[in-house]
């Protein structure tokens, strides 16, 4: 069986053992959805996911989601940068002083933040 995201919703096939995704779910909850067809009612099920340089933005919530459900994150994914950030969080740099000059007296002011 071969299916888009719309099938990976409220779909219910006995016997699926193996999801494999082609291309990279957008989100962790797409993702979620796709690897459920598998799996289900207390049965064993694999699932495998072709990731490319392209697909780094959903490295952190995989690999976040592998680590709570207690299973293994792929050496690749857990070494990548991009697994320990989630995407658009701004790295936190320490804020440098700024020296302000006072033009009219023609010194230099004390550090302010």
């Amino acid at each position: 069986m071969v299916c888009t995201d719309v099938a990976g919703r409220g779909i219910d096939i006995s016997g699926v053992e193996h999801v494999v995704n082609f291309d990279c779910p957008k989100n962790i909850e797409d993702y979620t959805h796709r690897v459920g067809r598998t799996g289900r009612a207390g049965k064993s099920g694999v699932a495998t996911t072709i990731l490319t340089p392209e697909d780094t933005h959903i490295y952190y919530d995989l690999k976040e989601k592998l680590q709570e459900s207690n299973q293994a994150v792929p050496r690749e994914i857990a070494s990548h940068p991009a697994s320990s950030q989630k995407p658009g969080a701004v790295p936190q740099k320490p804020r440098q002083q700024v020296q302000y000059v006072d033009v009219e007296a023609g010194r230099r002011g004390g550090p302010r933040n």
